[in-house]
């Protein structure tokens, strides 16, 4: 009798044990607490920045799990220009951990005067989540204004009348197709477009396979890892004069 006792009491010990053990091995959840953006060592406002080129960037993110962790994750830009393998971070249970990605924007095309787009964390295990910085970058202009010399009062000065620009910047009045994939011909349709020298779907050139002042035929650059819903670039035309206002074209898988 004792002895029957006995064994139902362990079968009971081992039974909380179980299910104790169990209790404790839950799935982590990861979730978000926020992201932030630094240009060139500051803090942007809106995620926006107006400055020198090229400019160093680091994105930011919180990462909260509800338990202790080891979490995989990588980072990709919306034209695919910047990608990373899977990386590994550990985080603690209920502490916000920041995992940052840093890159310098404009160092292969210095010249570019905007670029629109995002980057996007996304946590591959312990469960998958991602999100996503929109940003928005415009590089200063460097003209240089030649103001004359200056005199004592009442001096007489023959002061030369204020240099107009030659060509007004150019305007983007239409993109056909506006979507489409890789090495597809598209006709960009404006003004302003005299003196070309380059075409950019975001940061990317675009080979131009003829200009004239209203009108350019161009064929799109490679934008690998598109998804699988498509993803919006910024086309800039430029000239001497300066840049157009971004104009859209969607890359479609």
């Amino acid at each position: 009798m004792q002895t029957n006792r006995a064994i139902s009491v362990l079968r009971s010990f081992f039974f909380l044990t179980t299910v104790i053990a169990i209790a404790g091995t839950g799935q982590a959840k990861v979730r978000f607490g926020g992201g932030s953006l630094s240009a060139n060592g500051r803090v942007t406002r809106g995620f926006q920045y107006a400055g020198s080129c090229p400019v160093h960037l680091r994105f930011a993110w919180g990462v909260i799990s509800t338990e202790s962790a080891k979490a995989t994750y990588s980072f990709t830009r919306n034209d695919g220009g910047h990608s990373t393998s899977l990386q590994t971070i550990d985080l603690p249970a209920n502490r916000s951990v920041s995992v940052p990605d840093d890159w310098a924007l404009g160092e292969n095309t210095p010249e570019f005067r905007e670029y629109h787009g995002w980057e996007q964390l996304t946590i591959e295990s312990p469960d998958r989540v991602s999100q996503k910085i929109g940003f928005t970058i415009r590089c200063a202009s460097s003209h240089q204004q030649n103001l004359p010399p200056q005199g004592p009062p009442g001096h007489q000065q023959n002061v030369p009348p204020p240099v107009q620009p030659a060509q007004t910047s150019p305007v983007i009045s239409n993109i056909s197709p506006s979507a489409g994939s890789a090495s597809q011909t598209v006709t960009i349709s404006g003004s302003g477009f005299s003196g070309v020298n380059r075409v950019m779907f975001n940061s990317r050139l675009a080979a131009i396979n003829s200009a004239s002042d209203t009108k350019l035929v161009v064929t799109t650059p490679a934008l690998p890892n598109v998804p699988s819903f498509g993803t919006n670039t910024s086309v800039l035309v430029c000239t001497p004069a300066g840049c157009s206002k971004p104009g859209t074209f969607k890359y479609q898988p």
